[in-house]
């Protein structure tokens, strides 16, 4: 499947990480996680501003799953001396998509146009997102990111834990 988006949050939701990095480490949270990403590619590996960029996915889904699929993302900038400051959830300018530290109740809604992602049943699926990456000097620096996914139980799927540098 391939999809085009020109903000990052979908794929927040999709696979936890986010795509607009230069470097990218991403580890598990949970437990006993019924969604386990197996890969991630980021092509160009070291991302400009402004620049495509495709990351590639593939996850697999362990058990049955009930919709809908809640995701919570938490981002933190780190800043001068290790001080780390969230970054509050922002609508983008007026996009339906967001960006920062959010919850999405429904990612299956926020992914109308893309309804082969809301495949939830046992087995490995992959996936490619092609963004833009944003730009602006303020992006520049280190993040770190957690995205926790539940089913429609209140049950969780999936933690993720990611560090990301943004040159």
């Amino acid at each position: 499947m391939d999809f085009s988006a020109s903000v990052t949050p979908v794929f927040f939701v999709l696979l936890s990480v986010i795509a607009s990095c230069s470097s990218l480490s991403v580890t598990s949270c949970g437990s006993s996680d019924v969604i386990r990403v197996n890969k991630l590619d980021l092509r160009p590996s070291k991302l400009q501003g402004g620049q495509p960029a495709t990351l590639h996915g593939e996850w697999e889904i362990l058990g049955d799953i009930k919709q809908p699929i809640r995701a919570e993302t938490r981002i933190f900038k780190e800043m001068f001396f290790g001080i780390r400051i969230q970054i509050p959830c922002s609508n983008n300018g007026g996009s339906r998509a967001e960006f920062g530290s959010c919850t999405y109740n429904d990612t299956c809604q926020l992914l109308k146009s893309s309804s082969s992602l809301c495949d939830f049943s046992k087995g490995v699926h992959q996936g490619d997102l092609n963004f833009k990456v944003p730009s602006g000097g303020f992006l520049t620096g280190n993040y770190d990111l957690e995205l926790k996914v539940s089913d429609g139980n209140g049950r969780q799927l999936g933690c993720w834990k990611a560090t990301v540098g943004l040159q």
